[in-house]
């Protein structure tokens, strides 16, 4: 039960500095990233290879590395398409790296959007621009549907996709690395 807490623990400290350089600087830094793909890999091996040898090292290892790739490789093709930053699809992928199971990276993508959504709402409220939202949104899928590509006006309020993967990356992996049962975790679906 170490390993799972262990890994849990470190990837909970990861994530709350890439969600507090996302909310004051508007990135996920690389060497954040990159370093924490790197660490979780040798992790998974180094943890599976003491606790039961090379073979099981190797198994945890292979399983790392499909849930970083599950976690980068479709974020790196929607930040290639322009729709998230590509500090978002290296933080999936470290979050893959340091959970070590693609379920985590998946469950955090669903608790990321609907944290997210949540915010949108609530910076909506606050700043009380429902109304001008539900135009903006009218428009662009009007202009999608006719073919055209919409964008996004430039005094649209920025929101921290990062902050929202941290706090959905630590639920995830409280549910999916150590077990820990939340109350929603009979309806996820995984």
């Amino acid at each position: 039960m170490i390993v799972p807490v262990a890994a849990t623990v470190v990837l909970s400290i990861g994530l709350a500095v890439a969600a507090y350089t996302d909310c004051r600087w508007g990135i996920i830094p690389n060497w954040l990233t990159y370093t924490g793909m790197v660490a979780g890999l040798v992790f998974w091996a180094g943890a599976g290879a003491v606790e039961e040898g090379f073979a099981a090292g190797a198994a945890l290892l292979g399983n790392a590395a499909v849930a970083l790739l599950v976690g980068l490789v479709p974020f790196g093709i929607l930040w290639l398409m322009g729709v998230v930053g590509g500090g978002d699809a290296k933080l999936l992928g470290m979050i893959g790296a340091w959970s070590g199971t693609w379920k985590c990276v998946v469950a955090t993508v669903f608790y990321g959007c609907f944290i997210v959504l949540v915010m949108a709402v609530v910076v909506m409220v606050a700043q009380r621009r429902v109304r001008q939202t539900m135009q903006r949104m009218w428009l662009l899928l009007v202009s999608s549907a006719a073919g055209a590509r919409g964008s996004v006006p430039q005094d649209s309020p920025r929101l921290p996709f990062g902050l929202a993967l941290g706090i959905a990356g630590v639920l995830a992996a409280l549910e999916h690395v150590v077990g820990l049962r939340l109350p929603w975790s009979d309806y996820s679906g995984f």
